[in-house]
């Protein structure tokens, strides 16, 4: 698989021809963990490859995260889009200040 040039939003993009891995149902993407501060320890959110990349056209996909730009708003801001969080159930506790993921 080889990166290639692309256009915004997204700014990594690669030509799977030839690459031999299964991205139809995109299981051979790489996990991507998200280090998140619980109250026993680090807790752990993870990215499956359909919730990570984009299929553009037949051989080529796009990592679907868009660039904050070189000042976020907050130096500890990030922010999700909705491509990462399908499937996923969010819990927002209000009153206790929690988020929980399932």
């Amino acid at each position: 698989m080889s990166e290639i040039s692309g256009h915004a939003p997204f700014n990594h993009w690669f030509d799977e021809s030839g690459s031999g891995m299964n991205m139809e149902e995109l299981t051979n993407v790489p996990v991507i963990e998200l280090g998140l501060p619980g109250r026993e320890g680090e807790v752990k959110w993870r990215f499956h490859g359909k919730n990570t990349v984009v299929r553009v056209s037949e051989k080529v996909i796009c990592l679907a995260f868009v660039d904050g730009g070189e000042k976020p708003i907050e130096s500890r801001s990030m922010g999700l889009g909705i491509h990462q969080l399908q499937e996923y159930i969010i819990n927002f506790g209000m009153s206790t200040t929690r988020m929980g993921f399932y």
